[in-house]
């Protein structure tokens, strides 16, 4: 009797566990999607300033051959 009350308290505890992990999943992936999302839009801005100081510095305006690709395939870079 004992060992079954055990057994039944250990299964609510893991029970309990999962659904907050499971719950907290998405709170994670936001995190990530805000972190990856920040990370891109600085590296557009100083990819930005680059080419603003480089249109100032030779005093002419910006053309196609100026542009810049972010890559943004990769997630984890």
């Amino acid at each position: 009797m004992r060992n079954t009350k055990t057994y039944i308290g250990i299964l609510i505890i893991i029970i309990v566990v999962s659904i907050i992990y499971i719950f907290n999943i998405p709170k994670n992936a936001e995190r990530i999607i805000d972190t990856r999302a920040t990370q891109l839009e600085a590296e557009a801005t100083y990819q930005a300033e680059v080419l603003l100081s480089k249109q100032v510095e030779e005093n002419r305006p910006l053309n196609n051959n100026d542009m810049v690709y972010i890559d943004t395939t990769n997630p984890y870079t």
